[in-house]
């Protein structure tokens, strides 16, 4: 898919969204100052989320717009906000907010069949959540926890945090990545490649110590 700017329309700026081929687009109509940022849109292109900023409250407006109908929807506004991951059908978003009464940032999702707004983590320490590819209610990420960097699992359905690998503090993960069942994470050492539902059996794909 790809996203463009149109033009102004009632003191509000659109963009469009169209299909590779330029044929299929729909125009999103913006609803406040037209400073929309950071689009993301799901895998089936039936959902936008985007961001718009409002400098006069120091906020940011996060939005969900349908791609059929062109309507935008306001799912949160808040300071600090950062959209993480959203699911295949963009029925659900994993994003980021500070907490006007802690005063911390908060791991937060957004399910819009439920109209439901979850706190999962306060004052989250993870890097990197994102959705598991074969299951929407495991969250997927990486965290420092006892002087090791390791890849967690967060199970939406009963709050559970487990632990997928298990390095020894000489490991640092700095990223990770997913390719249909597997895990790729990379650490100072080289790429690894881990199958999800047996996380023992590993493969140094790429080392460059």
């Amino acid at each position: 898919n790809i996203i463009d700017k149109g033009g102004y329309q009632d003191s509000l700026l659109d963009f469009s969204i169209s299909d590779l081929s330029l044929t299929n687009s729909k125009l999103i109509r913006t609803t406040e100052t037209g400073r929309f940022s950071n689009l993301k849109i799901s895998d089936d292109g039936s959902t936008v989320y985007f961001y718009e900023n409002n400098d006069s409250e120091n906020k940011t407006g996060f939005y969900k717009a349908d791609t059929v109908t062109g309507d935008a929807t306001l799912v949160s506004q808040a300071q600090n906000i950062f959209l993480f991951d959203v699911t295949k059908d963009g029925r659900k978003a994993i994003f980021s907010r500070k907490n006007s009464n802690t005063g911390f940032n908060d791991l937060v999702l957004y399910n819009y069949d439920r109209s439901e707004i979850r706190i999962l983590q306060e004052n989250y320490t993870g890097i990197k959540y994102q959705f598991l590819n074969k299951d929407e209610n495991i969250i997927l990420y990486f965290s420092n926890k006892d002087n090791r960097t390791n890849i967690f699992k967060y199970n939406i359905n009963d709050n559970t945090t487990n632990p997928v690998t298990n390095l020894s503090p000489d490991d640092k993960i700095n990223d990770f990545y997913q390719q249909g069942k597997f895990i790729f994470y990379r650490t100072q050492k080289g790429l690894y490649v881990l199958d999800f539902d047996s996380p023992k059996n590993l493969k140094l794909v790429v080392g460059w110590e």
